[in-house]
């Protein structure tokens, strides 16, 4: 069962090629979503085993994406709150 279930995922990435984002791609599209929905409505999160795309492929890289936003001139505030403070707010908000 499971080799037909390989079998079935190359097909489909042959037909549909779907390339790794580079971190400096990945990096703008928390910046658009902040644009639109605000800080405290956006966060981020990885594949704990992988697929994230280059420079970010699994949670150990997860900094990478703080250094590269940093260098772009988000605050540590921005930056806290996206990388936690709004998912937990999120979950707090689903519980009451």
């Amino acid at each position: 069962m499971l080799a037909k279930v390989g079998e079935g995922r190359h097909r489909i990435d042959t037909i549909c090629s779907n390339p790794a984002a580079a971190l400096d791609q990945y990096v703008q599209h928390p910046g658009y979503a902040v644009k639109i929905a605000g800080i405290d409505q956006v966060g981020t999160g990885c594949d704990l085993d992988g697929g994230g795309g280059t420079g970010l492929n699994d949670h150990r890289e997860h900094p990478n994406l703080s250094a590269k936003m940093l260098a772009r001139g988000w605050s540590k505030g921005g930056l806290t709150k996206l990388c936690g403070q709004s998912t937990l707010r999120g979950y707090r908000a689903a519980q009451t």
